[in-house]
């Protein structure tokens, strides 16, 4: 093949990519799913693609969708495949009318591993409200004062940023507010108290792994950016952590902190300062990109305590439950421990991911809306980044993705080689090798497969 040939091939490539990532929000471009900045900045050329726009995907739809004989094929193909070593378990749906075009297997009851948060982004998005945000606030009484978690586990340890999830609130900014509020009263020296009594229960799941803490953060109320040190590994004590990050901002605005402890804020403690996190739609958008199980049980709780359930494990998985019934999701077969997939004790059917993707394509301004955008893109970012680079359907799947020591799984959308959108959901799980090493690129196989 000439070099040029292969230049235009790729410019073709990345223009695909483009059209793909603009339907679904990922850059700037003539469609959009998410509510406009008010003072939106220009993207150089956007004249040119207002003139003759590239269609979204499914603005291009022709040939026939795929069949449950060739459904049934291509799981039957995947449940062979040396790779798994498993039990398969998948289905596969026209998004816009709801039907079911095939499944394999589709009502089994299977451990989900990380698509469980497809339930819990559902729940969320539905109970909390997209637009919600998360209070930090301090409260004084006497020399005591109070830091009290609302459910910011993302809080940035210096002054906040506007423009990410991460980090939106500030510790700064809290302990400035707070500083001018108590010289004001006269007081230069304070016991510091961490409430962290939002959340009940245990920290950790009784069902997770000691090895499995390295991948979550103890639950709590509140963090500075989910606890994580500066490679990016969960770190134990986060209330610890946060407690010195926050007594170093007091310090730096005039106020020494005589101790730190931490307990329930005390009765007749007035306010005196707060910071709000990012939307939840935002923080439900991190949750599915990055599949951060520490969002995920956060958000969990909080959709406990907003449906009137205890705020602990046991809680969130009743609250969830009863959120999806609400909605008109089906939750046979569904059984829940946590809210992350971290349990290897949590079944859920491929059918009840299919049943969530389809109320989330079809729903118009509703707060489902914001689950197709948070998904990751094959071959782009999130968990999908380093996936099905060897298909067809690079740039052409948005998933929900899914790992655990026998687990391997992805629920989400692709698109036919006609630009007929289909969701689909798939478990692996019982493999007697490594998902992540054999079963995954296995699956992104399979689900190429439904893209031509």
């Amino acid at each position: 093949m000439s070099k040029k040939r292969i230049v235009i091939s790729g410019l073709v490539a990345c223009l695909c990519l483009y059209a793909f990532a603009d339907a679904w929000d990922l850059v700037p471009g003539v469609f959009t799913n998410k509510p406009l900045a008010d003072e939106a900045a220009p993207f150089p050329k956007v004249a040119a693609v207002e003139q003759k726009p590239i269609d979204a995907p499914e603005a291009k739809q022709s040939g026939d969708l795929p069949d449950q004989a060739r459904i049934t094929e291509i799981f039957a193909k995947l449940q062979s495949d040396p790779r798994i070593g498993g039990n398969v378990s998948a289905i596969v749906a026209d998004p816009a009318s709801g039907k079911i075009l095939g499944d394999y297997y589709g009502d089994r009851a299977s451990t989900p591993a990380s698509t469980t948060k497809l339930l819990t982004a559902a729940a969320a998005l539905t109970e909390l409200g997209p637009e919600t945000t998360l209070p930090t606030t301090t409260k004084v009484k006497g020399d005591q004062l109070f830091l009290v978690g609302g459910g910011d586990i993302m809080l940035g340890a210096g002054v906040g940023n506007p423009n990410s999830e991460v980090g939106y609130a500030g510790l700064d900014d809290l302990a400035k507010k707070t500083a001018k509020v108590l010289q004001a009263k006269n007081i230069s020296a304070v016991s510091l108290v961490l409430d962290t009594s939002l959340f009940s229960g245990p920290t950790y799941h009784s069902s997770w792994d000691q090895s499995l803490r390295r991948y979550v953060m103890e639950v709590v109320p509140l963090a500075v950016n989910r606890n994580l040190d500066a490679n990016n590994k969960v770190t134990l004590n986060p209330v610890g952590n946060i407690g010195q990050a926050f007594a170093q901002a007091l310090n730096s605005h005039g106020i020494s902190v005589k101790s730190v402890t931490n307990h329930k804020t005390d009765d007749g403690a007035e306010d005196v300062a707060s910071v709000q996190s990012a939307p939840v739609r935002d923080i439900v958008s991190r949750m599915l990109l990055e599949s951060d199980n520490s969002l995920a049980e956060t958000l969990g709780h909080l959709v406990a305590i907003k449906s009137g359930e205890s705020p602990n494990f046991e809680g969130a998985a009743r609250a969830v439950r009863k959120s999806l019934e609400k909605q008109g999701i089906s939750i046979a077969g569904v059984t829940l421990m946590d809210s992350s997939g971290l349990s290897e004790q949590n079944r859920i059917p491929p059918r009840v991911l299919v049943n969530i993707l389809n109320h989330a394509w079809t729903c118009t301004d509703c707060v489902l809306h914001g689950i197709g955008p948070g998904l990751p893109v094959a071959g782009l970012d999130g968990t999908l980044h380093d996936r099905f680079g060897a298909t067809t359907v690079l740039g052409k799947v948005r998933a929900k993705t899914g790992s655990l020591s026998t687990v391997s799984s992805l629920a989400g959308y692709t698109y036919t080689s006609g630009g007929r959108p289909v969701s689909f959901a798939v478990i692996v799980d019982n493999a007697v090798r490594v998902p992540g090493v054999y079963a995954k690129p296995a699956i992104d196989d399979a689900i190429a497969e439904l893209g031509k």
